[in-house]
């Protein structure tokens, strides 16, 4: 009787728990949470991110063209875009699907990925002890709304996949755009800036501006540089919208090259920061760590006034962002006896930095022969500034501008982030340098108030807690062959990896050896 009782006892308790376990599954698959215990909750969807999908108003499909035998560096890639898309894919509800497109034969897939223009990757494969180059095909199109739009995959673009994907989600579908006021001079259009427009275009929506007619009031404006000598007009119309409260981010230098010479940019927009108390130095910043341009077929120098620079940690515009590559940068500043303004360094050079300054702008061909620490005998130089506080309009004084009836003699709380390269909107054809532009859109957004997009641009999956670099650069020990250095380092590093937990662990044994036999002894 007693073990009929017990049986039934167990039975009862097995099914409750199958029970509270259907239901916990149930639940489940109604409510999403992850765990992530990553730094900055790297990967978990940002804000911006599920904000995109959740205001779909039609079904955005994506489709993925992925070969079978990918690469080893492509597959930690496409694991985190599974994962990536699962999580749009919750936040997006049935408004959002993907899928992976089959095919019989690899052919098959790579013409299909032809037909959405999608590229084909050539890697070293390494079969039967002969390296081969075989034809991979990694990425995949957006269809929305009868448009399609397509995103090549590289195995260097995990940490910023999220941002791709978000950017193109808003961009197709229009959503949390905000307004962008943008002047555009003729720096901008002799260069290609094409990757440049098109971030600005997935990102904000568009309002281009000559200055000739006054802006609406607030909002951001991005200045890309200016040259040529504003009228009077543009002058009045950009000051006013300073004073209205609108927030300012400026691309800027002193300098310009010419094929004959470096010639200072003479534009009465110095004028007008001066007078708010602003300054942007008639010189030329130079860096120890730099740029290197070839020379002739296979020769490479470095090109010291093409400094290479990061962001500051302790600003959200510019963190996480590495190799910034400035072309004949200038320095920031306020002028002298400015207490109205807070000024803060966002982008500086590294410990070893030089200046070339006005009028001639003469460089010392040493520089790029002789490349040593000891000619680059200046500190930090400041090339990048959010700058904040009181400033008064540069038109006070005019009698007749001063009498309209819409104009504002000066505002406590103007911001601007002024970056001293108007070169800043160029593409790259340097992978190492093709993010720089990020920081452009990181202010953008940060006096937007969008930093939640700023988080998903400057994400950093793989970043080391040991950088050796920026160890090295924070407390000023730079050594003349710095990548020479890194490798010796981290090399010693492994080697005390090694050696060290295997030379612990025979003194841990001959530590309770010793022990044993001294018990031993005291035993007899």
């Amino acid at each position: 009787m007693k073990q009929h009782t017990l049986s039934r006892s167990l039975i009862s308790t097995l099914g409750m728990n199958i029970a509270i376990l259907i239901v916990l599954n149930l639940i489940s698959t109604m409510f999403f949470y992850r765990l992530d215990l990553s730094k900055n909750r790297s990967y978990t969807l940002g804000k911006a991110s599920k904000d995109s999908v959740r205001k779909l108003e039609e079904n955005m499909v994506i489709k993925i063209y992925a070969s079978k035998d990918l690469p080893s560096d492509f597959l930690s890639l496409n694991y985190y875009l599974k994962d990536l898309l699962t999580e749009y894919k919750i936040y997006g509800k049935s408004r959002f699907s993907f899928e992976y497109i089959k095919a019989q034969t690899a052919e098959q897939l790579q013409q299909q990925a032809a037909v959405n223009n999608l590229g084909v990757f050539r890697v070293q494969s390494f079969e039967n002890d002969q390296i081969s180059l075989k034809e991979v095909v990694f990425g995949m199109t957006f269809e929305y709304k009868g448009k399609i739009e397509r995103l090549n995959f590289s195995p260097s673009m995990q940490s910023k996949l999220e941002y791709e994907i978000t950017s193109l989600i808003k961009s197709m579908a229009n959503v949390n755009r905000a307004e962008l006021f943008v002047w555009r001079d003729s720096t901008f259009y002799s260069y290609p800036t094409e990757v440049f427009s098109k971030n600005l275009e997935s990102n904000y929506k568009v309002i281009s501006t000559d200055l000739n007619t006054p802006l609406s009031q607030g909002g951001v404006l991005l200045l890309t540089g200016v040259r040529e000598v504003l009228s009077e007009d543009q002058l009045y119309n950009l000051d006013q919208y300073i004073m209205h409260g609108g927030k300012i981010v400026l691309l800027q230098d002193r300098t310009t090259i010419t094929p004959e010479s470096i010639i200072e940019i003479q534009t009465n927009l110095f004028s007008l920061l001066n007078h708010y108390g602003i300054e942007i130095k008639p010189n030329m910043v130079m860096d120890y760590i730099c740029d290197e341009q070839r020379v002739g077929i296979s020769k490479t120098i470095p090109f010291p006034i093409f400094p290479v620079v990061r962001g500051t940690d302790h600003s959200i515009i510019t963190k996480n962002i590495d190799n910034i590559v400035l072309y004949v940068a200038s320095e920031l500043a306020l002028t002298k006896n400015n207490d109205n303004l807070k000024f803060d360094p966002i982008l500086k050079t590294s410990p070893n930095s030089g200046l070339v300054k006005s009028p001639n702008f003469a460089v010392d061909p040493n520089i790029f022969n002789i490349h040593t620490r000891e000619q680059f005998p200046l500190p930090a130089i400041t090339v990048g500034a959010k700058i904040e506080g009181r400033v008064t309009s540069y038109f006070a004084n005019d009698p007749v501008r001063s009498a309209n009836p819409e104009f504002k003699k000066s505002i406590d709380d103007a911001e601007f982030v002024i970056f001293g390269d108007r070169d800043l909107s160029i593409d790259q054809e340097n992978n190492l340098f093709r993010d720089r532009a990020y920081i452009v859109f990181n202010a953008v957004d940060y006096l937007l108030g969008n930093e939640s997009m700023i988080k998903i641009r400057s994400k950093s999956l793989l970043s080391s807690m040991l950088n050796i670099r920026r160890y090295l650069e924070s407390y000023g020990l730079m050594y003349e062959d710095i990548a020479k250095t890194e490798v010796q380092i981290k090399t010693g590093i492994k080697v005390a990896c090694v050696v060290l937990p295997s030379l612990f662990l025979a003194l841990l044994g001959l530590f309770f050896f010793s022990a044993y036999q001294k018990h031993k002894r005291s035993v007899k």
